[in-house]
């Protein structure tokens, strides 16, 4: 009986041992086990701390870029939006010309006339937004009218916009392409046109402006002389010096009226009675045009530098050239009574500014056109002196 149950009690303990020795090992696993976990665990935090900052960086790095490559981001929203449909449009007119590359062609000059209304649209008098119309104006300038200073007329322009972001991407973006209409239209490559256009300071390219326009005048004079039929004459030039002027646009747009100085005399008139036939030519109403240096006074009308006064309100006026004459126009044409005024040198047509010109207009003489709204009426003074 105590054999049998020492026997049974050494069993019993032997079993309690190996019970004992089974849950040290489960426990031994269950320990490993949690520091694999935890070990993967931690791992897998890091990595998704360091995806997570990789992605903020990449989040940052794009918005960085976004930001940057806005060129409008310092307008307000609605200057922005009127910037970018005149971009737009003028964008779409250079892209014709290099295309088609006659600017006389009517692919050309719809583009021109859409790019010119939605520049005029861009609102504003601050000195940034009067320089942004100037500049993109000045681009069109180059499609219509293709020549190194003109170019270079816009380079310097593009150069004093505040702006220095939309100054940027209006460089980038019209700069080439502003050389190959100029090349097409040259005997000069691209690269020659850009090292000829270099922007300039304001008085350096004024300098240069009236410099080429006195070229342009010689040119001009010189083939009159040649295809004249006094031109084998030895006592042509002599024997008639002429005291007239020529039209010097490049200071009609600074302000500077001097080659328009002496007499005006009004020879014709044309307006819209509104009964249904459209405009009529009149005869002459006998209103004047006076000129001094720097103001031209037609009534209660006035032009002075890039302010049209129409006897109540200062506008802002914008000058484009074309065919061989220059027009100063509203730059807000959505004012109620709108006005432009157009200067035409002697020898130039004025058939595309109406097909039925009255025969008491000289296309000899130096012309000055004054157009209102206002029943389209419309003034023709034409100079006394030549």
């Amino acid at each position: 009986m105590n054999s049998r149950n020492s026997s049974n009690l050494s069993t019993r303990r032997n079993n309690s041992q190996l019970t004992l020795g089974q849950k040290l090992l489960k426990l031994i696993g269950m320990i490993v086990i949690m520091l694999f976990l935890t070990t993967g665990l931690a791992a897998c935090g890091s990595n998704q701390a360091k995806s997570q900052k990789d992605k903020a960086s990449s989040d940052s790095s794009v918005t960085s870029r976004t930001k940057s490559s806005n060129a409008y981001q310092n307008l307000t929203k609605s200057k922005a939006k009127q910037v970018k449909k005149a971009d737009d449009a003028v964008s779409k007119s250079v892209h014709v010309a290099i295309v088609v590359k006659k600017n006389s062609d009517k692919k050309v000059n719809n583009p021109t006339i859409r790019a010119i209304k939605s520049i005029k649209e861009i609102k504003g008098t601050d000195k940034n937004t009067k320089l942004i119309r100037k500049s993109y104006m000045a681009i069109v300038g180059v499609v219509k009218s293709p020549s190194l200073i003109n170019m270079q007329t816009a380079r310097s322009y593009i150069g004093q916009v505040n702006d220095s972001l939309l100054a940027k991407k209006m460089n980038n973006k019209y700069k080439k392409k502003m050389a190959r209409i100029v090349a097409a239209n040259t005997s000069m490559d691209e690269s020659e046109v850009l090292n000829k256009t270099k922007p300039l300071s304001n008085k350096k390219l004024k300098a240069a402006q009236e410099k080429a326009e006195q070229e342009k005048l010689a040119s001009s004079q010189n083939t009159n002389q040649t295809n004249s039929p006094q031109a084998n004459s030895s006592t042509a030039s002599s024997a008639q010096p002429t005291t007239a002027q020529e039209m010097n646009f490049s200071q009609i747009q600074q302000g500077d009226y001097e080659s328009l100085l002496g007499t005006w005399q009004e020879a014709a008139v044309s307006v819209n009675r509104q009964d249904g036939t459209g405009s009529h030519w009149d005869v002459p109403q006998g209103d004047t045009l006076t000129v001094s240096k720097d103001k031209l006074v037609n009534g209660t009308l006035s032009l002075q530098g890039n302010i049209l006064n129409d006897g109540t309100n200062n506008n802002d006026v914008v000058f484009s050239q074309t065919n061989g004459y220059l027009t100063a126009g509203l730059a807000d044409e959505s004012v109620a009574i709108n006005y432009s005024i157009y200067f035409y040198p002697k020898g130039i047509s004025m058939s595309d500014f109406d097909k039925n010109i009255p025969t008491t207009v000289d296309n000899s003489k130096n012309r000055i056109i004054i157009w209102t709204s206002n029943n389209s009426y419309t003034e023709v003074f034409q100079s006394t002196t030549n």
